[in-house]
């Protein structure tokens, strides 16, 4: 007892000294809401699948929108939530087995090897996402109704406003259609996708070295 008396000073002066990083500590919250701002989701990903069995048709899609996006903007700015859009079409029913329900960090790979083997229909893709990037990015405020739908747990009229999109290049046929829905920040996802190319960068130089004058940089 005696002891833990006497080493109650010196425990006293540690604390005394450790001031300067206790001003530290009290730094963190700025720095942690910072580091949470920078992780708010921003983006919407509305993947999805479809067939149609009379024509043996086959698609898989990812439409990205901005949710932080005030529909009012439009108005003023001309700004439009649509941000890209992702499509394949196939003859081959293979394509509509892809496991949409994994995250798009993982998923885009995996479109970007389909266009790569060349399992696809260009002409049926360009017609559907002709159709898709018309109905989005032609028109913003079709792109505001959706994200604010989904906001809203709307799910019915979202499925409905892609349903109408994909549905115009045949108008007569019956569409089967599955849609996945995930939000993420734009930021980390650049982070993981630049991460990426660099790790795959050195064997796609190493698979490419015998072909004269090619050289890519991460």
């Amino acid at each position: 007892m005696n002891q833990e008396t006497k080493e109650t000073p010196e425990t006293q002066s540690q604390e005394t000294q450790e001031t300067p990083h206790q001003q530290e500590t009290q730094e963190t919250p700025s720095q942690t809401s910072f580091q949470a701002k920078q992780k708010h989701n921003d983006t919407l990903m509305v993947k999805g699948k479809f067939k149609i069995q009379s024509t043996g048709i086959y698609g898989i899609f990812a439409i990205a929108f901005r949710t932080d996006i005030n529909s009012d903007a439009f108005y003023d700015h001309d700004l439009n939530p649509f941000v890209s859009l992702n499509m394949i079409v196939s003859y081959f029913n293979d394509i509509y087995h892809t496991d949409l329900d994994k995250k798009w960090a993982v998923l885009e790979p995996s479109f970007n090897a389909l266009q790569i083997k060349g399992e696809f229909s260009a002409t049926a893709t360009t017609s559907f996402q002709r159709s898709v990037y018309s109905a989005f990015f032609d028109s913003p405020d079709t792109s505001f109704a959706l994200v604010n739908d989904y906001k809203h747990k709307k799910f019915d009229r979202v499925f409905n406003i892609v349903d109408h999109a994909i549905a115009q290049v045949y108008k007569d046929r019956h569409i089967e259609l599955e849609l996945f829905y995930e939000e993420f920040d734009s930021h980390s996802i650049e982070s993981i996708k630049k991460l990426r190319i660099k790790e795959e960068t050195p064997a796609l130089n190493e698979e490419l070295s015998g072909v004269p004058n090619v050289q890519i940089n991460p």
